[in-house]
């Protein structure tokens, strides 16, 4: 028998758009400031599903009391710029209309700021229901916080919910809120990581998500 699912949660970057934007906006950040230069791989592998501000003085140390400036640059910088740095993942919005036309609750998980996960639903126009960033919790994904607190935001149960997303920090923090998870193969982890961390299938993009949630 086909699982019913209400409720639908979605990580932002590589997962509804692509890494690029994070990436592009710490390295002007990073030149801005006179930083040294970042590869997009180290950025990849150091920045996401992790926090901007907790990461840079562990890479550069000496930036000390600067940090809050850099961080209020980066976020000015991706608000302003993020879509001509970034893509829309492929059928994103097929999928996020096909949702709202089966009446799926659609929650937004995301370790960004409130700020910039703004702009990118704002500027892609796609509709969702909650939003949950990292201004909002005390723990940060892989914790289950997140996820649990868009669950009870949405008046939703973990047994009918499912967390799509491109890093094993949303796996991790989907399992142990005790949702279903699926890991898309468009961001940060490899198949193999994605189902070692707890996802139920791995998919290529977003289009196989409503045959999974058993959608017509």
């Amino acid at each position: 028998m086909q699982k019913k699912y209400t409720t639908a949660l979605f990580d932002v970057d590589g997962t509804i758009v692509t890494l690029d934007g994070v990436v592009k906006a710490v390295q002007e950040t990073l030149a801005k400031f006179e930083l040294k230069a970042m590869s997009s791989h180290d950025i990849i592998h150091r920045f996401m599903g992790r926090l901007i501000k907790d990461e840079l003085p562990r890479i550069y140390p000496h930036i000390g009391n600067e940090i809050d400036e850099i961080v209020k640059y980066y976020s000015k910088i991706f608000v302003e710029k993020h879509k001509k740095f970034e893509d829309l993942q492929p059928y994103v919005r097929e999928v996020f209309k096909q949702l709202k036309q089966n009446n799926v609750k659609i929650g937004i998980v995301t370790t960004k700021g409130r700020p910039e996960a703004l702009a990118v639903l704002r500027d892609y126009n796609l509709p969702y229901d909650a939003l949950v960033s990292h201004n909002e919790v005390r723990a940060i994904k892989p914790s289950p916080e997140p996820v649990m607190r868009a669950i009870d935001e949405l008046f939703a149960k973990p047994s009918e919910t499912i967390m799509t997303g491109d890093h094993i920090f949303d796996m991790m923090a989907a399992k142990t809120a005790g949702c279903d998870c699926v890991g898309v193969l468009t961001g940060a982890s490899t198949r193999n990581e994605l189902l070692e961390a707890g996802a139920i299938y791995t998919i290529n993009n977003l289009s196989q998500l409503p045959k999974i949630m058993g959608l017509k």
